[in-house]
């Protein structure tokens, strides 16, 4: 996965410049991993949906009671993030800059700058996970890490 990442960072800024506004739009896979990390791990965890209680929809699937509302939703998937799929995704349903009338209007800055992050740090380092190390998150107001990141 990373290795994709670094290869459209690559393809579409070089090894060198810094990103322009207008490479955010080129970097598709970029922004699926991020959307994916999003939901995975929110900025702000307390606004995440989940079952109330065992459930049973139209289609006679059954969600359990405190799960998340969503085909394989532990799994990291970015592909689910892909163009076609994408538009399938109602707004309540991936909301890390919330929706309707509460969005958060620096969205689009705040993609900017992590594009702009993780291109940098991918035009500059390579790092691999520690084998074993599993990090723990803290569910706060915010998910801090409660043994730090290894690489």
């Amino acid at each position: 996965m990373v290795e994709r990442v670094r290869q459209e960072v690559f393809e579409v800024v070089g090894r060198d410049r810094k990103p322009e506004h207008g490479d955010i739009k080129k970097l598709k896979f970029m922004k699926q991993v991020i959307n994916k990390t999003l939901r995975l791990y929110p900025t702000v965890p307390f606004n995440v949906k989940s079952s109330l209680e065992d459930s049973v929809l139209s289609n006679g699937r059954f969600i359990p009671k405190g799960s998340l509302i969503s085909e394989d939703a532990e799994e990291f998937d970015p592909y689910r993030w892909g163009p076609e799929r994408v538009k399938t995704i109602r707004p309540f349903m991936f909301f890390p800059f919330h929706a309707g009338s509460r969005i958060y209007l620096g969205q689009s800055f705040a993609y900017y700058q992590a594009v702009d992050t993780m291109s940098r740090l991918i035009q500059r380092y390579t790092w691999t996970a520690l084998e074993g190390f599993e990090s723990k998150l803290d569910t706060d107001t915010t998910m801090p890490s409660r043994n730090g990141i290894q690489i």
